[in-house]
């Protein structure tokens, strides 16, 4: 409800601002990097203590987003406030017990899709039409775990789409050059926060950590750590 009440409020603002041509829309798109190590490691012990001899991690993925901001909220020529709508997918990872088999295959693809609010500062440098600035952004997500399991030599302890709501928070700096008054190419590096420390599936089930279910016998959440670098090129549309 909290962030229904905030993103109705930016839109309208936003939509203000438009009419007094003070809108600024900026596409962007790039790789992210995804801090999985706890998810990786848990289901390697799927296969086995020794883990897979074949398998693929998930570490990295796309991310495309699109900023609508304004100068308008507040009157300083230097900063400007928004909204950020963004989704990133991940690579898909794969274990088999070796390459050529059928039996046994485990694969996940993680996404996220988010809706922000932020802002961005910036600052000319002494070359004519480059930029430098900085964001910082924050809300919620939807995080989704998609774990496909096909095993016909022992029954799987858990597969399907796991998901959850989720804060996320990102700063990022941007390299900028102003190609004319309104388009402007855009260079951007920067980290993002997305944890997700519990993920449920259509019935309520958690996603279980493998080790800790093989070695304990215990139902603890396995930890899916959406947090990563992202580098990222953009256009930006004055109008």
């Amino acid at each position: 409800m909290r962030l229904r009440t905030l993103s109705a409020i930016a839109a309208l603002a936003l939509a203000s601002a438009a009419h007094a041509g003070l809108v600024d829309l900026n596409l962007h798109a790039g790789y992210t990097s995804l801090s999985m190590g706890e998810l990786n490691h848990s289901n390697a012990m799927l296969m086995g203590w020794d883990g897979a001899p074949y398998a693929e991690e998930l570490n990295s993925g796309i991310v495309v987003g699109l900023d609508a901001t304004t100068k308008h909220l507040i009157r300083l020529p230097w900063l400007e406030l928004g909204l950020r709508a963004e989704t990133l997918r991940s690579n898909q990872a794969e274990m088999r017990n070796w390459p050529g088999n059928v039996s046994s295959v485990y694969t996940d693809v993680a996404s996220l899709s988010s809706l922000l609010v932020g802002a961005k500062a910036s600052a000319p440098f002494a070359v004519s039409g480059l930029s430098l600035g900085w964001g910082a952004w924050v809300g919620y997500g939807y995080a989704e775990l998609d774990q496909h399991v096909s095993d016909t030599t022992r029954p799987p302890i858990q597969s399907g789409v796991f998901t959850a709501y989720i804060l996320v928070a990102e700063l990022e700096s941007t390299l900028s050059y102003a190609v004319t008054d309104r388009i402007s190419l855009n260079a951007t590096g920067g980290w993002r926060w997305a944890d997700a420390p519990k993920m449920k599936d259509g019935n309520n089930t958690d996603l279980l950590d493998a080790e800790q279910y093989w070695e304990n016998n215990y139902l603890t959440s396995v930890n899916v750590d959406y947090s990563g670098a992202t580098f990222q090129g953009s256009v930006s549309y004055s109008f």
